[in-house]
């Protein structure tokens, strides 16, 4: 998958924890106008802090105008992105399908590493084992060496 198909996806599925009430802890509230309005209100709290923060080092103006900026150009992206999605667009539909064909293979690797990892640690106690069972018999033979009564 191409690097700017990886981060558009990865830009998605953030987007979608935080921003679609369908995926975010908001989703257990039964109004949608409730979410709405709060997710508004922690968007506009949060623009505010990132603009603050800013506005140290620039000035305000500009912070404010980069944020509105930024604001709009998010809420228009994202709007564009779920109408795709919403209309079947077979472009979409192509990138989100090699989208999870990878999140699959990354799984997927994911496990397979854990299983070699845990052969590895496997093998690791063995040799381990049979190091202190050497160590144990080299002390035995070495008191029997010592001891010349039996």
């Amino acid at each position: 998958m191409e690097l700017f198909k990886k981060i558009y996806m990865s830009f998605y599925d953030s987007w979608n924890l935080v921003m679609d009430a369908k995926y975010n802890p908001l989703r257990h509230i039964p109004s949608l106008p409730t979410q709405f309005y709060i997710t508004l209100v922690l968007f506009i709290g949060w623009a505010v802090a990132f603009g603050l923060m800013a506005g140290y080092y620039t000035g305000i103006f500009t912070s404010v105008l980069v944020h509105t900026g930024v604001i709009f150009m998010l809420f228009f992206t994202a709007s564009t992105f779920k109408d795709a999605e919403r209309d079947k667009k077979i472009w979409w539909t192509d990138w989100l399908e090699e989208w999870e064909e990878q999140k699959e293979r990354r799984k997927k690797q994911r496990e397979d590493l854990q299983e070699v990892m845990k052969r590895r640690n496997m093998s690791f106690r063995a040799a381990l084992l049979q190091n202190q069972n050497h160590k144990e018999n080299t002390d035995n033979v070495n008191q029997a060496d010592r001891d010349p009564g039996n």
